[in-house]
């Protein structure tokens, strides 16, 4: 019986209307495309988001004036308030060009970012149908983007503390901003706290609003220290509320009001009143559910804080503040000149593409985190201090465990502008290689002593508290314990995707296609520091392709599954023959002499998992946008060539190159693990099989010794049939290592039910272990291969795998 996909009722039903595995809406003049409305992502309530998106289109008036031109981080939550998420800052690849972007520029320190907005009720639908619960716009719109629209106070409880406390500070924020004469607007957050926002006229930079929230902060914990906190450290918060002055701060962002929240009952961070504050109100009363109902009623409270600025000049000057305005601090910048001068020394500026040192024209607090590919891989931790970055290289990269203490190397301050240099640094310069911006952000100094680091990093892929320590065998740093939450999941055991046979080559817009390639088919388990090759049947192979276990250097990521194919090449194209050399070798010295007479390559061409992210949801140009981003081809490494609608033009020129064939994929589908599927399709140029081996028969003449031929079969509709025998395309040692584990799986009768199989003289049987490939010309009315020549085993697939399949398409 099919899920429901709308459980809640709306004033307005969504108007769209489903078409096979997706939704469309028309709306605002676009046509947008709509997934999986009926899953499930507020499991206990049983809410869908397809309940999601209905509470989105109907709140879109309210919500909207609050989102127009603010820049969007999407934290993404594909399956629902219990599965994974990630944030994502940049518009993803698939985004539709009437989507409009926000380019936000590297200032102060930050990263230079392509920023989705969401302007209409579309632009809101396709937000949230990326999986987006909640939206997090900047507080300041595209324009004006170093100048916030209003301040506020985020007021973070922490256990065992009640809501009561929450609401007893925030009458405390209201009291001291009555005295300052600034009005207040007190909105629940949705989840466990609370904010209580100023509207600013322009004028106010970042660092002003965030000093006068920080004073009147201060001034509330001196009058209430049982209650809160301004402590950084979060193991010095319990049972108080957290005054988060730092949140106003450029490039920060807070869930909107009217933001649903991944919280149970599906919570909506709502305004209220300060009476119903006196009252008793709780996060839990605003919900999907209920806040139609109330928007109804009161309307949209928050109205002023869009419509009625204040200025808060008298107020600063009031708590003794100086406006710090967007002058430079000419004092950092002289130290700055000095602090460089070692970075300018070991470089020729003529020669590489690294940026010369330059006084920045303001401070930041940038971080960002370069790999490097030098005589030694590493990555270099840079954070923005008194104008320049100070910089350490990590070997082995930040860890993601705490008490894991890993060796930093301190180097010499770097320039600022260096926050966006990634390229090649030419031979024979001072760090010659690769350097790819490996993550980027802001973070808060939490200490900084000669000895001793604390910082929390805000980045794309690290996230959480960190140490540096001095010791007398150099620099350590580690991750806090606190902060071990928040770094991503790794990788579970994953299983290929297959693909069904095709009878003939197509062209279709709505399918990609990409070469077929003769080779291993493996899953590439990667961290920054290691790399494991799984079989599609599970077998740890790395050991087998060591040239291939540098592979995590040329992949941009703290973890990542790559689905690929190891392929050896001849004359220019992929050859089995050659690859099946290498295939079963197992002492160190013949794996050593075989990777110099026959390396091999991985092609990849699917990416599975992504930093804690599991990508198997998303679509497949999706998945190839974030795959083609990660990878640097080099090396071991490359990525499959891919077309899009031209099938029939890629099919002859693999068949015209001697490939195997070609790939058909279907965009906009999901990868699904261990199933064979219809969205995927393999068309063959060439008419190969995989084959159980059922048995063997006697050789004559110079095969007296080994065998004859091998008795094949194959599997259709779950019953195992006999298909023919093979006696060509074998070596001598290929018969002779064969002939030994033949023996090793001898049995009484045949594994196929077949009376002529029966009766093949002299036929010696086995269990239906081995899966061999073959080569043949047709396949007679009788069914059995015409002509077949033996290619290789196949140890990397199982018997069940050895399926029928039709013949080359023409």
């Amino acid at each position: 019986m099919p899920r429901r996909a709308f459980t809640i009722p709306t004033p307005q039903p969504l108007p769209a209307e489903r078409d096979g595995e997706h939704w469309w809406i028309e709306i605002d003049g676009r046509r947008v495309r709509l997934s999986n409305l009926d899953k499930v992502f507020w499991p206990e309530e049983g809410y869908t988001k397809g309940d999601l998106l209905a509470y989105y289109y109907n709140v879109a008036p309210h919500l909207l004036p609050y989102l127009a031109d603010r820049p969007l981080t999407m934290k993404r939550m594909p399956n629902g308030i219990t599965g994974d998420f990630f944030y994502e800052k940049r518009a993803p690849s698939h985004t539709p060009e009437w989507m409009p972007r926000c380019h936000v520029e590297a200032e102060e320190g930050e990263a230079e970012i392509d920023y989705l907005m969401a302007p209409d009720t579309a632009g809101l639908l396709f937000v949230a149908n990326l999986g987006c619960i909640e939206f997090h716009p900047l507080h300041s719109r595209c324009g004006s983007i170093r100048r916030p629209d209003y301040l506020f106070f985020d007021l973070d409880p922490f256990p065992p503390i009640t809501f009561d406390e929450v609401r007893a500070v925030a009458r405390h924020v209201r009291a001291a901003l009555d005295a300052l004469g600034l009005p207040s607007y007190p909105k629940t957050s949705g989840a466990t706290g609370m904010q209580i926002y100023v509207p600013l006229v322009p004028g106010p930079g970042y660092e002003d609003v965030r000093r006068l929230v920080g004073a009147v902060g201060q001034a509330i914990l001196k009058a209430d220290p049982d209650r809160v906190t301004m402590k950084w450290d979060t193991s010095k918060r319990a049972g108080k509320v957290f005054i988060d002055h730092n949140m106003n701060r450029r490039g920060a962002n807070i869930a909107a009001v009217y933001s649903v929240r991944p919280e149970p009952g599906g919570t909506v961070s709502t305004p209220v009143t300060w009476d119903e504050v006196e009252a008793g109100v709780e996060p839990g009363h605003f919900t999907m559910s209920t806040i139609h109902e109330r928007l109804a009623e009161v309307g949209d409270l928050f109205r002023p804080v869009l419509e009625e600025p204040v200025d808060v000049s008298e107020a600063m000057a009031a708590m003794g503040i100086e406006p710090a305005g967007e002058a430079p601090d000419e004092a950092p910048s002289e130290a700055a000149g000095e602090k460089l001068e070692t970075y300018r020394r070991k470089r020729d500026f003529q020669a590489t593409p690294e940026p010369p040192p330059a006084v920045p024209e303001r401070p930041g607090s940038a971080f960002v985190i370069q790999k490097h590919d030098a005589t030694r891989l590493h990555y270099d931790l840079r954070l923005e201090r008194d104008g320049v970055m100070a910089s350490w290289a990590v070997p082995k990269g930040l860890p993601l465990v705490p008490g894991e203490k890993r060796l930093a190397v301190q180097t010499e301050d770097h320039p600022i502008s260096y926050n966006e240099f990634q390229g090649w640094i030419p031979e024979g310069q001072y760090g010659a290689g690769e350097v790819r911006i490996f993550d980027r952000g802001t973070y808060d100094a939490l200490e900084w002593e000669d000895g001793k680091i604390t910082f929390r990093l805000h980045g794309e892929r690290h996230r959480g508290e960190y140490h540096l320590v001095r010791t007398r065998q150099g620099w350590l740093v580690f991750l806090a314990t606190a902060s071990a939450a928040q770094q991503p999941d790794p990788p579970p055991r994953m299983t290929p995707m297959l693909a069904e046979p095709w009878p003939e080559a197509f062209d279709d817009p709505a399918w990609r296609f990409e070469p077929k390639l003769d080779g291993i088919r493996t899953l590439a388990y990667l961290a920054t520091d290691a790399t494991r090759l799984v079989s599609r049947t599970g077998r740890d192979q790395t050991a087998q392709y060591p040239e291939l276990a540098t592979l995590s250097r040329f992949v941009n990521a703290l973890s990542a599954v790559i689905d690929g194919e190891i392929v050896a090449q001849e004359g220019g194209r992929p050859s089995f023959e050659r690859l099946q050399q290498r295939m079963n070798l197992s002492s160190e010295r013949d794996i050593d002499k075989a990777r110099r007479d026959i390396p091999v390559t991985l092609y990849a061409f699917d990416l599975l998992w992504l930093d804690g992210r599991d990508l198997t949801g998303a679509p497949l140009e999706e998945r190839r946008a974030a795959l083609e981003e990660i990878v640097t081809e080099t090396g071991p490494l490359r990525l499959t060539a891919v077309v899009d609608g031209a099938g029939l033009d890629l099919f002859r020129a693999a068949k015209d190159s001697g490939f195997e064939g070609v790939l058909a994929k279907k965009l906009g589908t999901r990868y699904q693990p261990g199933r064979r599927s219809h969205d995927w399709r393999k068309i063959k140029a060439v008419n190969q099989q995989d084959c159980v081996i059922l048995g063997w028969t006697p050789g004559t003449g110079s095969r007296s010794r080994t065998f004859g031929a091998l008795l094949v079969g194959a599997y259709r509709d779950g019953d195992l049939l006999w298909i023919g025998q093979v006696g060509t395309g074998f070596t001598e040692p290929v018969l002779a290592g064969l002939l030994s584990r033949l023996r090793d799986l001898e049995a009484d009768e045949p594994a196929a039910d077949d009376p002529k199989l029966a009766a093949v003289k002299g036929a010696r049987w086995v269990r239906p272990e081995l899966v061999c490939e073959v080569e043949y010309l047709q396949i007679t009315k009788a069914g059995k291969l015409r002509a077949p020549s033996f290619k290789g085993l196949r140890p990397d697939k199982e018997p069940p795998d050895a399926v029928l399949e039709p013949p080359a398409a023409g």
